[in-house]
């Protein structure tokens, strides 16, 4: 089904008997206008990057310019207008531009899950090796939701982001593991034969004597 998010009718100048050369298909007469009509956006669809937020207005902005994270003393605002970024802070102004996005009205499903664990780092002041590799990926998502949104490319725009990463395959140490009692089994399969072999020949040459 289309989105029909932003949707607005509008109007135009020309009147039922006259020709429409200049009007596309997408028009149709409307005794309510006493003109053709189409419904067109009303406002731009696409989502904005944090440079983009940092000079445009802001949705509901009495309360998010100003709201803060438990790791920081800087409100949203002087976050998402700072020059350099600590790792912490890259984060953070992905995740102010998308929660900005996503009040616009563009929807929060595709990115929820990055959000959800983007929240939860933001809320850990001093990251581990693993989380800072967590927030990497992260901060990739994110921007790529803030930069490239659209109902049809970003699906695939995160799965070339998630394609990027290396495929989770078993260690060698692991594959070891699995693999020894095979191995084991497989020896000892093979010695017997050999023991039975050389007993057999024994046999043999003690009833030739």
């Amino acid at each position: 089904m289309e989105d029909l998010s932003f949707l607005t009718r509008e109007c135009s100048c020309t009147e039922e008997g006259n020709t429409v050369p200049t009007l596309d298909t997408s028009y149709s007469y409307s005794s309510l206008c006493n003109g053709f009509t189409r419904l067109v956006r009303s406002c731009s669809t696409t989502t904005r990057s944090v440079e983009t937020w940092k000079s445009a207005t802001w949705p509901n902005e009495e309360d998010t310019k100003y709201r803060t994270f438990n790791c920081s003393t800087l409100t949203w605002f002087e976050l998402i207008n700072l020059s350099n970024l600590t790792h912490w802070e890259e984060l953070a102004v992905e995740f102010i531009a998308a929660e900005l996005n996503i009040l616009s009205g563009h929807p929060a499903e595709p990115i929820q899950l990055y959000l959800n664990n983007a929240e939860s780092l933001l809320n850990v002041c001093k990251w581990s090796k693993e989380q800072s590799g967590e927030a990497e990926d992260l901060i990739s998502s994110l921007h790529t939701f803030n930069t490239q949104y659209s109902t049809n490319k970003l699906d695939s725009a995160l799965a070339d982001n998630n394609s990027n990463k290396p495929a989770n395959t078993p260690s060698q140490t692991l594959l070891l593991i699995i693999l020894l009692p095979s191995l084991v089994s497989a020896i000892a399969v093979i010695i017997a034969a050999v023991i039975l072999i050389k007993k057999m020949h024994q046999k043999q040459d003690v009833s030739n004597a």
